[in-house]
């Protein structure tokens, strides 16, 4: 049992406080807050282990094994030089005909021949499909035969409106010939009965008889006018018909031609893929039909970059290995959103049919523009260090060549391999051109001088 000043180790760690017995004149009466302070074995606890993770710590420290310097004996260097770079815009496109064309079925029909398929090569009127309809064959065999039955009539018709003609004038013939006689006979009479020698009613009855030849002569004429009228309103009628009939042939005629589906233009098939006795509907596209010709680049730049374009502009098209010169043709001036991001779109012209017919239509492209030109500027030829240094910094080599410090490094442009040097560099420094791939973590390493190749 402890006495006097003796420690206590029976206490808790954590102790509470003695309330006092005396009252608190200044303080609210109630119930008083139980206040928890930390005991001397917790006090001693802490400090214990407080004390043994410094231990820890510092042996931690003082035992790791040290990292391994590193040496390279074998390595590549590239040294920073000067060159003028173009500032280009680029972008990404495809090769596309300006003239398309779709042809289509001009009535439900069915596949009689086939002359072309996708990716043919075809002449102007050359015929890519033939069409049958047995229901057009049969329309244009009547049609055919009515015209020829109208033809006959009309024909027929102009016979008999000439024979009925010939005879209405020569029944007028007749008639004219009756009244010069039957004049000549009144002027006879006349100076007969002037000498007395026949009576008043022979020349009365010979003036009647005048006057008859003159209103038959009358008659006749306007029968043979009529005659006429009427002759020249069945030619006419009949004309009609048959011209109405002739037309319905044509007609007829003309949908028949249309069922051998030509190509309006020479180029290249794009699409169609047809087999014999395949039924086709009137208006179902049969062929795409593309003038290579009339090709262009289409390709799509960074709206941040399109103020730079301007129409005139020489670009060059990387397209199914080939490089080929153009020229800036259209600038679009209004950006649209895509998955890439806000872009312009950006016609670039070919530089001649020739050219223009050797490239598949939708062949991908890619496009750029020297828009000026930077002159005297550091690089760096692109290598493995860029990859493993991740383009943030590179291990330039000391002036003695025995040690390389990790140094960081802004780039600028790239033309080709080149990368220009905005900082971290100056022209005539040396870099470990080689990868970093083992050592990239570290911030020196040593060199061989005599191991350094150049690249």
């Amino acid at each position: 049992m402890p006495t006097g000043d003796q420690p206590r180790y029976d206490r808790p760690i954590f102790e509470g406080g003695q309330e006092s017995s005396r009252p608190d004149p200044g303080r609210a009466s109630g119930p008083r807050r139980r206040r928890v302070r930390l005991g001397h074995q917790g006090r001693l606890l802490l400090f214990t282990v407080a004390f043994l993770a410094v231990l820890v710590s510092a042996a931690y420290f003082a035992l790791r094994p040290q990292a391994e310097e590193v040496y390279l004996d074998s390595y590549q260097v590239a040294e920073v030089g000067v060159r003028a770079f173009r500032v280009l815009v680029q972008g990404d496109g495809a090769v596309e005909p300006a003239e398309i064309r779709a042809l289509t079925a001009p009535l439900e029909a069915r596949v009689s021949e086939v002359h072309a398929r996708p990716g043919d090569d075809v002449n102007a009127g050359a015929l890519l499909v033939r069409l049958e309809s047995r229901e057009l064959e049969d329309d244009l065999a009547s049609a055919r035969s009515s015209a020829a039955q109208l033809e006959l009539e009309l024909q027929r018709a102009e016979i008999s409106l000439t024979r009925d003609l010939e005879r209405l004038e020569a029944d007028l013939s007749r008639a004219a010939s009756s009244r010069q006689e039957a004049e000549a006979a009144v002027g006879k009479t006349e100076a007969l009965f002037e000498a007395g020698a026949i009576p008043l009613d022979q020349v009365e009855e010979a003036r009647s008889k005048a006057a008859d030849a003159r209103t038959a002569e009358t008659q006749a004429e306007r029968a043979l006018a009529t005659g006429r009228e009427d002759a020249r309103l069945q030619r006419e009628l009949a004309r009609a018909k048959l011209a109405s009939a002739r037309a319905e042939v044509a007609r007829l005629e003309r949908e028949a031609a249309a069922l051998e589906v030509r190509a309006p233009l020479s180029g290249r098939v794009l699409e169609g893929e047809w087999t014999v006795g395949e039924p086709v509907e009137a208006g179902v596209e049969l062929f795409r039909l593309a003038d290579l010709s009339t090709q262009y680049a289409r390709i799509q730049v960074p709206a941040r970059q399109a103020s730079q374009l301007r129409v005139g502009q020489e670009a060059s098209l990387f397209v199914e290995g080939r490089r080929l010169a153009g020229t800036v043709g259209f600038v679009a001036p209004v950006a649209r959103q895509t998955e890439q991001g806000t872009v312009v779109e950006v016609r670039v012209s070919l530089p001649d049919e020739a050219t223009a017919r050797s490239i598949r239509p939708f062949a991908p492209l890619s496009a750029e523009v020297e828009v000026d030109r930077l002159e005297d500027q550091p690089y760096l030829a692109r290598g493995p260090f860029y990859t493993s240094g991740e383009g943030g910094f590179v291990f330039k080599v000391s002036e003695d060549g025995t040690r390389a410090v990790r140094t960081e490094v802004r780039y600028g442009l790239v033309d080709g391999t080149a990368l220009q040097i905005l900082d971290g560099l100056e022209p005539g420094d040396r870099i470990i051109y080689s990868s970093y791939t083992g050592f990239r973590d570290r911030t020196e390493v040593r060199l061989a001088p005599e191991g350094g190749r150049p690249t």
